[in-house]
């Protein structure tokens, strides 16, 4: 099933999301709109390679957490 790179996947993800939630909220610096759509487009990418292995459903699932966990105060990334 690929275990180790749907690991990898997982992390890419929640580095992806952190690095947006940084971009949009900390210091009060807010990122150029090209910076946060190419972040946002990375992410798709991530899910696309992620549901080849688990599956559409699950990838998006797997996003979802992964802003969700993102958007938490002491989020790393």
């Amino acid at each position: 099933m690929g275990g180790s790179e749907v690991a990898k996947l997982r992390q890419q993800l929640d580095e992806i999301c952190v690095a947006m939630q940084r971009g949009l909220h900390d210091y009060a610096i807010v990122a150029k709109h090209e910076v946060i759509t190419h972040k946002y487009a990375m992410l798709g990418e991530t899910q696309e390679r992620l549901a080849s292995y688990i599956g559409r459903e699950k990838a998006f699932q797997e996003v979802l957490d992964a802003l969700q966990r993102s958007e938490k105060p002491n989020a790393t990334g």
